[in-house]
């Protein structure tokens, strides 16, 4: 036993005296990490178009240590389908000066990094980027100004008027003096299929101007060209012409262009205007007249004129192909002489209106439609000079028409065959143009002196409530048409 201690302390004592001789040579100083702290508001609110302008305040727990840091702001940019996201690097400075256009009314997710570069350790700010425009609600105005074309937009929010606004823009582009068509076309959610994959596409937006031999695509946002009219086109057309623009239903959007109607059906994955609708066989020389109606039945999508061979025709469903209509009234016999005027949706949106007029005879009628059928045939005794109106409103929820001829406005009661003027301009001022903005409400775009537009709102009956309008905006080039943005 006294052995066995024995050698137990002297394995202690050979220990602790090679303990004794041991140096630790180890590095046991720790330094403190100087942490930075990012002082940023949680969210920032910038126009389309605008300059996103973020000065951040960077705190350190030791020493300020700036010049040995890196810097990255990023946003998630949402791509073509609703769950998809793309990364974009907006800077890589401390304070960031950087324009963003990207659309209007949507928020997107903001982060800004710090990276300390003696470390590699990274600090992060997450942020909102909301983006507003001061280009909704209102109008867009399209108008002749200073010898060329030009956009301005009235803010009915703030009741504020843009001058100028495409010119002011797109410094690089010259609208000319032809133009005649302005369009902003709201594009609902819609889903589609191919390959076998399904593919979901949020609420979007066609905006574009119109003029004699071209067009271009704007962003209603920013006011900004986004492309020609001629690049829509899987095949461009031999001669641009364009000459009208629909949003049709089921997310399908519609072109006439040199008398020819092309479609792009974004709801079957297109994103480009596909081959002109085919005229029928034996008679290929048609010229459509650029407007649309009668939606009816699986056997019929809509209704079209032929202008060249004085005919209706079918655009059938499953097809680019068009069938002449053969109803006796609709006959081509029946059709020679008349001048159509317009064609239009009306009330219900079941029932379209054509209105022609007879040159020779001195008459005018209405053609009206129960979705691709005839319904009924007006002459328009009431109506005189009507073919001198600019354009025509059908009420969704009324049986009327409204038009116009030199100063003033008229009211069409379409049951009682009768037409009464609502509305007398001063001597001298003319409308241009008018515009539905929803059931209960009509605009029109004047000029004179100077281009001015007028709101009203309507009554139970039609007529003009308190026979004023309810807002009045001057100060315009000469108007050729508006379009209302809600």
């Amino acid at each position: 036993m006294s052995t066995y201690i024995k050698n137990i302390t002297i394995v202690f004592m050979a220990f602790f005296a090679l303990s004794s001789c041991y140096k630790d040579k180890g590095n046991y100083d720790f330094t403190a990490v100087n942490d930075v702290y990012i002082d940023i508001p949680d969210s920032f609110t910038v126009k389309q178009g605008q300059l996103l302008e973020i000065t951040p305040t960077l705190n350190f727990n030791l020493t300020d240590q700036s010049s040995n840091l890196s810097f990255e702001w990023v946003v998630a940019v949402p791509e073509g389908t609703s769950n998809d996201s793309s990364l974009v690097v907006l800077s890589t400075e401390r304070n960031i000066s950087v324009q963003v256009n990207y659309p209007a009314g949507n928020t997107y997710p903001l982060s800004f990094k710090v990276t300390d570069n003696s470390t590699g350790i990274t600090y992060r700010k997450k942020m909102v980027l909301m983006m507003i425009t001061d280009l909704q609600p209102g109008f867009f105005v399209l108008e002749k100004t200073a010898g060329r074309g030009d956009i301005s937009f009235i803010n009915t929010q703030k009741d504020s008027i843009v001058k100028n606004l495409f010119s002011t823009l797109n410094p690089d582009i010259i609208l000319p003096e032809t133009v005649h068509g302005i369009f902003v076309k709201d594009i609902p959610k819609y889903n589609f299929s191919a390959g076998g994959t399904s593919y979901s596409y949020p609420a979007s937006n066609m905006s574009m101007v119109l003029f004699k031999d071209g067009g271009y695509v704007f962003d209603y946002r920013s006011g900004k060209v986004i492309s020609k009219y001629e690049d829509l086109f899987l095949n461009a057309p031999e001669v641009v012409k364009p000459e009208s623009f629909y949003l049709d239903y089921q997310s399908c959007l519609l072109t006439f262009n040199n008398g020819k109607m092309y479609r792009m059906s974004m709801n079957k994955g297109q994103n480009l205007f596909v081959d002109a609708s085919i005229p029928p066989v034996g008679n290929e020389q048609s010229y459509l007249a650029p407007y649309i109606g009668g939606y009816a039945s699986s056997t019929t999508i809509r209704l079209l004129y032929d202008k060249a061979n004085h005919r209706w025709l079918n655009e059938g469903v499953s097809s680019l192909g068009l069938t002449e209509v053969t109803t006796s009234d609709l006959i081509p016999e029946k059709m020679v002489g008349l001048d159509l005027l317009t064609f239009k949706y009306g009330f219900g949106g079941t029932y379209s209106y054509a209105v022609f007029h007879n040159a020779s005879a001195g008459t005018n009628s209405l053609y009206t439609f129960s979705y691709a059928s005839l319904n009924n045939i007006r002459i328009l005794d009431s109506t005189p000079g009507i073919e001198k109106s600019p354009d025509f409103i059908f009420s969704n929820n009324r049986y009327i028409m409204y038009y116009a001829i030199g100063n003033q406005l008229f009211l069409y009661d379409i049951l009682a065959n009768s037409s009464r003027s609502i509305y007398t301009l001063s001597a001298g001022e003319n409308i241009r143009t008018l515009i539905s903005m929803d059931n209960n409400t009509i605009a029109i775009g004047t000029y004179g002196s100077e281009g001015s537009v007028y709101v009203f709102a309507l009554s139970g009956t039609g007529d003009i409530t308190n026979g004023t309008a309810s807002k009045t905006y001057h100060g315009l080039g000469e108007i050729v048409k508006i379009v209302y943005k809600s």
